[in-house]
């Protein structure tokens, strides 16, 4: 086995990332509801994700940008 093929990254789609991220934000504001409203709007849903993404998970996903509104358009 060589090198390259000993390691391969795990293919996400942005939109379902995004998806588990919403889900796991409204678990964390029914586990504690001290949270204002609006502290898990879709800025924060973007930071998260950009972190998973960036630093996290940089070297085991490759990410596929599947979302419309942010696919640059040709």
């Amino acid at each position: 086995m060589n090198e390259q093929s000993a390691y391969c990254k795990e293919i996400k789609r942005t939109s379902l990332l995004v998806e588990q991220i919403k889900k796991e934000f409204a678990q964390w504001k029914s586990e504690e509801p001290d949270f204002d409203e609006d502290f898990f709007d879709e800025d924060a849903v973007e930071s998260y994700l950009q972190y998973l993404v960036g630093y996290v998970h940089k070297d085991d996903w490759y990410v596929i940008e599947d979302r419309p509104e942010k696919q640059k358009k040709q």
